[in-house]
């Protein structure tokens, strides 16, 4: 979000920029400098993109690898939903 927000800021013709929030466990690992305030979104005096990364809390989440069903017909061949 912080990467699109930077590069809508540098884009003159932007329309609009969604954005939905996130689950509040995000916020443990990543902390963002931008703010949703009165419909705008701000992107903060932090240098880079603005978004701290706590690696002490991303331990707290373990990577659990986790794979989408493959559709297939009857004959066996991969296919689209």
């Amino acid at each position: 979000m912080s990467a699109s927000l930077h590069v809508d800021l540098s884009t003159p013709n932007l329309g609009i920029q969604e954005f939905m929030g996130y689950d509040p466990l995000v916020s443990e690992v990543f902390r963002p400098t931008y703010s949703l305030t009165d419909g705008y979104l701000h992107p903060g005096d932090e240098p880079g993109l603005g978004v701290e990364f706590d690696e002490k809390n991303a331990n707290k989440f373990p990577y659990n690898p986790a794979y989408l069903p493959y559709a297939r017909t009857f004959d066996g061949a991969v296919t689209d939903w």
